[in-house]
């Protein structure tokens, strides 16, 4: 389990910032009907990085099938770690126990959203759950669903933040044929 504490960006910021300003714009509009169709957006959003991104690994053999079938739990984990480390910044810390695939951000320190939220008016939870949540849903089940029988049980263990410094942690529990 490793972290990389590079700085955030304007850069990143800054799309961040732009995001979410469409968030509050749709949900301004419809109220809270606005999440479902967020959720929706960001799953596919994140399914379709992650199946851009294997085609990318597969050109450059960098995915290997059968290693990924010996262990998909494994393979779930690394695959979450690549993009991350490929991204750079905003670096969780992602490790497995048993057959579930954790993925932390401490204190949410390194969370765009959180630096975001001090400019925009929203809701931590409300954005977690359709941006950072749905996208990283879609993203690993895009790679599980080339994998019959693999299925992930995905859920939010803690994203509270009450001055204390709780970590958002999210979880994949991955369930084998």
């Amino acid at each position: 389990m490793g972290s990389n504490n590079q700085g955030l960006t304007a850069t990143d910021l800054d799309a961040k910032l732009a995001d979410l300003a469409g968030v509050n714009a749709l949900h301004a509009a419809f109220g809270d009907l606005a999440w479902p169709v967020l959720r929706r957006q960001y799953l596919a959003l994140g399914y379709q990085e992650g199946v851009a991104r294997l085609v990318g690994a597969l050109e450059t053999g960098d995915f290997d099938r059968a290693e990924f079938a010996a262990d998909p739990i494994e393979g779930i984990r690394a695959w979450l770690q690549g993009f991350f480390d490929d991204r750079g910044a905003a670096m969780p810390d992602i490790w497995r126990e048993g057959r579930t695939v954790y993925l932390r951000t401490k204190a949410c320190r390194e969370c765009l959203t959180v630096n975001a939220e001090a400019r925009l008016p929203v809701a931590h939870r409300e954005i977690c759950y359709v941006y950072c949540r749905a996208w990283a849903e879609g993203y690993v089940q895009a790679v599980a669903d080339l994998f019959p029988g693999v299925v992930i049980h995905y859920h939010n263990e803690d994203s509270r933040r009450d001055g204390v410094g709780h970590d958002c942690v999210e979880a994949f529990q991955v369930v084998l044929p």
